[in-house]
């Protein structure tokens, strides 16, 4: 079983003047307490992908999850919005 204490999940959208990407990192509680970002039902599942990415979290609006590395012992999951996404992989 997973233990989603071990993640920092990590959001990234585009500021206003959509030069600047901005993210916000948080734990898994403080995830399951942010009610502006809707978790989805079902869980990523892929097994070609990473095995931090399986059973991960899904959530309205975002692409991801994502791997990021690792950041204070705890490995990074990170979700994006399209407009950052494309924004990042130009």
């Amino acid at each position: 079983m997973k233990n989603f204490n071990d993640y920092i999940y990590e959001f990234v959208d585009v500021k206003e003047d959509g030069f600047f990407v901005k993210a916000e990192r948080m734990t898994y509680q403080e995830l399951l307490k942010h009610q502006t970002k809707i978790m989805l039902k079902d869980r990523y599942i892929n097994p070609s992908s990473r095995e931090e990415l399986q059973n991960q979290p899904k959530f309205a609006d975002y692409l991801g999850p994502m791997y990021n590395g690792i950041s204070d012992g705890k490995t990074v999951i990170r979700y994006e919005t399209r407009k950052a996404y494309d924004q990042c992989s130009k």
